[in-house]
């Protein structure tokens, strides 16, 4: 999920800066290049939420799958 769900921030909230950010994914060391655009950016709290929302979806799919209820 990592660097797609980056990226897919990246062209919602900084669509002017996604292919740069695209770019910084082909190299070592792109997630703290990431986070830093974002801190300076304001936007760091919102990548957090985002990819916790993301965290969420891709749970509740794999215990659905699973047949696992979550509701209890």
């Amino acid at each position: 999920m990592g660097k797609y769900l980056a990226i897919d921030f990246a062209y919602e909230k900084l669509p002017d800066e996604a292919e740069k950010i695209k770019s910084f994914f082909r190299k070592r060391g792109a997630y703290p290049k990431f986070k830093s655009l974002l801190e300076n950016n304001d936007l760091l709290d919102q990548w957090y939420e985002f990819e916790l929302q993301a965290q969420d979806r891709a749970l509740r799919k794999w215990c659905k799958e699973h047949e696992i209820d979550t509701t209890g």
